[in-house]
């Protein structure tokens, strides 16, 4: 008869185990021998910064140089600083003169009779229609209880055991609060 022969428990755990490292290791030297992620920002940032730079010598050759922008068209660019010059020895040619533009006043202004004992009308025609000319009292003039405001009326809040002049709302309840 032929003897059937079961594996060894521990050799198999042992092999799982040595098989598990194996990998570990593959993993984890893929990884060290890759490249790093500083180095691909830095590949990233070098190559903007490249563009960048370029631009801005193109730009800088463009203020600085003259030549044709399209020819056909008769377009030109020509240095600032003689673009300045020009401008500025024009304009010293130049006699200072009224402007030409013609302005209306944004806001008319209303005409006050100084005989009046009212208020001049307000001077903004932005105004809300029907809106009242606020007074404000000084120290030295008399108290008139109509420019005076009215108190607020007093609300008997339930649970209080005094008149509250607060408006009447539902109490707040913090719902985090522990009691």
């Amino acid at each position: 008869m032929a003897s059937l022969r079961t594996p060894n428990s521990f050799l198999v755990f042992l092999a799982s185990l040595v098989a598990l490292v194996l990998v570990a290791i593959i993993f984890v030297v893929s990884i060290v021998s890759g490249p790093k992620p500083g180095d691909v920002d830095q590949r990233r940032a070098d190559s903007r910064l490249a563009v960048r730079l370029k631009l801005e010598d193109e730009a800088r050759t463009l203020v600085a140089t003259e030549g044709f922008v399209d020819k056909a068209k008769g377009i030109v660019h020509v240095p600032v600083a003689s673009v300045f010059l020009t401008a500025a020895s024009e304009l010293r040619a130049k006699k200072p003169a009224p402007s030409q533009i013609k302005v209306e006043p944004p806001l008319p202004m209303p005409v006050s009779d100084p005989k009046s004992t009212e208020p001049p009308p307000p001077a903004l025609p932005s105004a809300p229609q029907g809106a009242d000319t606020i007074r404000f009292l000084t120290p030295d003039a008399p108290e008139s209880p109509s420019l005076l405001p009215k108190p607020a009326a007093a609300i008997v809040v339930p649970g209080l055991p005094f008149a509250s002049l607060a408006p009447a709302r539902p109490p707040l309840i913090n719902w985090t609060e522990t009691k």
